[in-house]
């Protein structure tokens, strides 16, 4: 069993000496390792699988941030 646990296109999460971070993986380099994008540049960073984790629930991001948008204009509409 050599599936790779993450594919391109995928959004994770990032966890570094300093918190966390939301990346998008851009190309596999091998079984152990990615290239993800961690801000709107074009430069990836490459970066162990070791310190990715998937983010499963990546398809509702926007639906949650419009959320909390939304929210805040109600409340300051009160």
């Amino acid at each position: 069993m050599n599936k790779r646990p993450f594919e391109v296109g995928q959004i994770v999460l990032y966890k570094g000496a300093y918190g966390f971070e939301v990346g998008k993986i851009k190309k596999l380099k091998n079984n152990r390792q990615a290239y993800v994008w961690y801000h709107s540049g074009d430069t990836a960073a490459l970066t162990d699988f070791d310190f990715l984790k998937p983010i499963i629930n990546d398809y509702c991001i926007q639906d949650l941030i419009n959320k909390k948008v939304i929210e805040e204009r109600i409340e300051k509409m009160r």
